[in-house]
């Protein structure tokens, strides 16, 4: 785990000790960290570090370079400087590409990073962050002084808290708790988008999309099927492997869904050709809440790779467990904040067992499992065979009127009704407009997926934080991500049965009974159990309804929507995202003491 922060005077004045100060904070975490610093008369950076491995600060003629960065394709860019030796770090890398081939070069890196390049010649700073906004960067310009970090926690000394962007909530709402706007929780703080380049100098600042999933143009059609197989699985296997670590054992936090269950069983495929990987699965189980236990399947698949179980109990971690005390203030509002205490244990029980890596299986659902915007895309290509062979089974297995499916999800979008409608209803008008640039229905989706997947951030930046551990998701992978964009929609959703594709792809490699695995392990006992437990405590911190001060819900609506929702009736679809909105104000408040 690193974090890194820094201040800059923009016009090469002095920095005082004051402003220094204000961005070398420290970790508030009960592990060692290790720190490196430059500091000069204009320029400060920062580097806390949960490993000594080398030094992520680095400079070169007239540029300083800080950041948080893991390459995936170094041998590709090497070739472009043969001068350069093969031991260079990543971060030097970056730097002499960046000198010699200038900034557009940040389209070609793959793999996770976030990081700034302080140009001391031109008196500008370069904030990167990765195509799928894995790591995190903020900034701040107070005037002539620019401050930065990769989490707002660095930066609390540097805004004022009380000073709250209300647009910043519309955005949180509208994107459905998935915001990657550069906008934040508080005015004069800003994110750096995902796929983003963004130039600060004394003018103020210039914003530059690099990447998008919606400005990939490029079909893949193979004539067999094994060739999809093929490639699906090089990719899967590599983005695993990219995020394996060699030195320390690693962990996957593995349910008995197809997703983790193939994260893991690519591991173990892995770990037959390098001995260093060594790798074990960590699985939250439940003795009292049967619907939530998903052993039946996790055990078929620790035995087919003859591997221990390691287990963690977790039926007493409601939602809201131990609400608010057993979760610390995080600067941005987060649903799964809710379920903090289960995937806490999880994670911690990993660290227990020496793991300093957690891979999961998220983002598969998002990027494997395609939908019924497929007949969409038939039906427009006038393939009225094909669309009826995927129709009929869809709507006969789900139990569907077969005429209202044709209309709902294959006419009906043509005429932006159904599905599209569904999509871009409350939707922002950036959102909507980038979306009706895809040429597909099948690809709009996937922008649509793609863009839904920054809840793993809480995960990420604040419970892994806690333990200086690192989480990684080998299906938030852009190579894997922009092949699945590419190829005909029908090889994930097939006549009705997601992720088709994947689960072809996984066959011998894990149990039938996983793969072909149609239901979804359902959390509602252990959910309402947790509400029972701390609704004395939680119903007086939300009953006030501070969300109501932006219009997406009146006092009276929200309280009855509480009742009922306590009651286990699903009384609004926004109900978790009007909740993380009203506790993260409310905890707001406990934190300033500013109602």
């Amino acid at each position: 785990m690193r974090w890194f922060s820094g201040v800059i005077k923009l016009d090469h004045s002095e920095l005082s000790f004051e402003e220094i100060g204000r961005i070398n904070r420290n970790t508030s975490f009960n592990y060692n960290v290790y720190k490196h610093q430059i500091i000069q008369k204009s320029l400060a950076l920062f580097s806390i570090d949960s490993s000594y491995e080398h030094n992520p600060i680095t400079h070169k003629d007239n540029c300083y370079f800080v950041g948080d960065v893991r390459l995936d394709n170094r041998k590709e860019l090497l070739t472009l400087l043969p001068f350069l030796g093969a031991d260079i770090s990543d971060e030097q890398l970056i730097l002499h590409l960046f000198q010699e081939k200038g900034p557009d070069v940040f389209s070609i890196l793959l793999g996770e990073f976030s990081f700034l390049i302080w140009d001391t010649s031109r008196y500008q700073a370069i904030f990167v962050r990765d195509q799928l906004g894995i790591k995190t960067l903020f900034w701040s310009l107070q005037e002539t002084t620019l401050y930065f970090a990769s989490d707002i926690f660095l930066m609390e000394s540097c805004i004022r808290l009380q000073r709250i962007n209300d647009e910043y909530f519309f955005d949180f709402y509208k994107s459905n708790a998935s915001a990657d706007n550069d906008i934040t929780p508080f005015k004069d703080l800003f994110r750096i988008r995902s796929g983003t380049r963004v130039l600060v100098d004394t003018r103020g600042a210039n914003s530059q999309r690099y990447w998008s999933i919606a400005n990939v143009n490029q079909s893949i059609n193979y004539r067999d099927l094994s060739e999809y197989i093929e490639h699906l699985f090089h990719l899967l296997a590599e983005s695993v492997q990219y995020r394996l670590n060699s030195t320390h054992p690693n962990a996957v936090l593995m349910s008995g869904g197809l997703d983790s269950t193939s994260v893991f069983a690519i591991a173990q495929h892995l770990s037959k050709f390098n001995s260093g990987y060594k790798t074990f699965a960590v699985s939250g189980v439940f003795n009292l809440h049967k619907s939530s236990d998903e052993r039946e399947y996790i055990h078929p698949v620790l035995q087919q790779y003859e591997v221990e179980p390691r287990f963690e109990v977790c039926d007493d971690y409601g939602v809201f467990y131990n609400f608010p005390q057993d979760t610390s203030f995080s600067f941005e509002p987060a649903v799964n904040a809710a379920t903090y205490a289960l995937t806490r244990a999880t994670i911690e029980r990993s660290v227990k067992e020496g793991a300093k890596t957690i891979l999961t299986g998220y983002g598969g659902d998002h990027v494997m499992g395609g939908s019924e915007a497929v007949l969409a895309d038939l039906a427009g290509q006038l393939k009225i065979k094909a669309l009826f062979s995927h129709l009929y089974p869809f709507a006969l297995h789900r139990r569907l009127s077969v005429p209202k499916v044709l209309w709902h999800s294959a006419i009906a979008p043509h005429l932006n009704l159904g599905l599209i409608k569904e999509w871009t209803t409350d939707r922002k008008a950036e959102y909507i407009y980038e979306l009706k640039k895809i040429n597909t229905f099948n690809k709009q989706n996937f922008f649509r997926q793609i863009s839904g997947t920054k809840a793993r951030i809480f995960s990420d930046r604040v419970i892994a934080a806690e333990f200086g551990v690192d989480i990684s998701h080998p299906f938030l992978d852009r190579r894997l991500i922009e092949f699945l964009y590419s190829i005909p929609g029908e090889l994930c959703w097939n006549a009705g049965t997601t992720k088709w594709l994947l689960r072809r792809t996984m066959q011998n490699k894990l149990p039938n009974e996983v793969i072909w695995r149609e239901n979804k392990t359902d959390h509602l006992s252990l959910t309402f159990q947790g509400l029972r437990q701390s609704w004395p405590v939680l119903y007086p911190a939300i009953e006030e309804g501070r969300v109501c001060r932006f219009g997406f819900i009146d006092l009276k609506e929200w309280r009855a929507a509480l009742e009922l929702w306590r009651q286990g009736h699903l009384t609004r679809d926004d109900i978790w995202v009007l909740l993380a909105i009203e506790i993260w104000l409310y905890r707001l408040e406990q934190k300033t003491s500013v109602s």
